[in-house]
């Protein structure tokens, strides 16, 4: 596949600028280290390198993708010449990107090796905490209208241990402050808890209490455990059914039905 057609599969986007968030309606505006800035950040989110350790194989195979895709993007856009035919015609120098894939895989080992993972993280250190990432914070949240899962996807390095409430915080405190406006979707999402974190969090909960039950009490003590806890629910419901059958069915020793026999003694009064 083509550069141009892996940008819209993979990002659902037309223009090199927009796969780097950049706008293209700006685009002769940016600098080229603008430019590498916005290639970093999406860097951050896509390199292989990054990924958690219990990623699954299709996770990562898109997060390997994608790179690929920003890092052509890059090689184009970051590049002077290659730069200003796109800009001039919409299209990508077909000398450099044939239909085949050939060159475009070529083009991405490159990028790959030059960006290495101690340079994004590097940059990232940098990033955090700075005026740069205030601003960007910002225009995330207007861009997403509130949506917090939006303005985490907008924002580099969300996916660090306790980003996301950092991030949340600055921008409560700008809205707090007059900064921003109060979007409704960032105020009901601070009142329900993320769907699939909550997910994730209980099954580890489960599974540290199996665990710690196991090692405690060892497998066979917990099954015996669990067949005694089985056993008694079962004589429970049993007794519960036996009572309700002598009160509604079944009757005394003489086969007489109970509500019979009341209906029976108050007539007699």
């Amino acid at each position: 596949m083509s550069l141009l057609a892996d940008l819209k599969k993979h990002f659902n986007c037309a223009n090199l600028y927009e796969a780097l968030h950049l706008d293209p309606k700006t685009k002769t505006t940016y600098s080229p280290e603008a430019i590498k800035k916005a290639y970093y950040k999406q860097s951050l989110r896509w390199h292989p390198d990054r990924l958690a350790a219990d990623v699954t194989e299709e996770e990562k195979k898109e997060a390997t993708e994608k790179f690929q895709v920003i890092s052509g993007v890059y090689a184009v856009l970051g590049d002077e010449e290659k730069r200003k035919i796109y800009d001039e015609t919409g299209a990508v120098d077909s000398e450099d990107w044939g239909e085949d894939g050939a060159n475009w895989a070529t083009a991405w080992r490159t990028a790959y090796k030059k960006v290495t993972i101690e340079e994004i993280e590097n940059y990232l250190k940098q990033y955090v905490g700075s005026e740069e990432e205030r601003e960007d914070v910002r225009e995330a949240y207007k861009k997403s209208k509130g949506r917090r899962d939006d303005i985490l996807e907008r924002v580099i390095g969300s996916d660090k241990e306790g980003a996301a409430e950092r991030i949340f915080g600055i921008l409560e405190e700008m809205v707090d402050a007059g900064e921003l406006p109060k979007y409704s979707a960032f105020g009901r999402a601070a009142k329900k808890p993320n769907a699939a974190r909550a997910k994730k969090e209980a099954k580890e909960a489960e599974q540290m209490l199996k665990k710690i039950q196991a090692k405690e009490i060892g497998d066979g003590d917990l099954a015996a455990m669990i067949l005694a806890r089985q056993k008694k629910r079962a004589a429970t419901a049993s007794t519960f059914l036996d009572g309700l059958a002598a009160k509604y069915g079944e009757g005394d020793s003489s086969g007489e039905p109970q509500r019979k026999k009341k209906r029976a003694s108050k007539k007699a009064k």
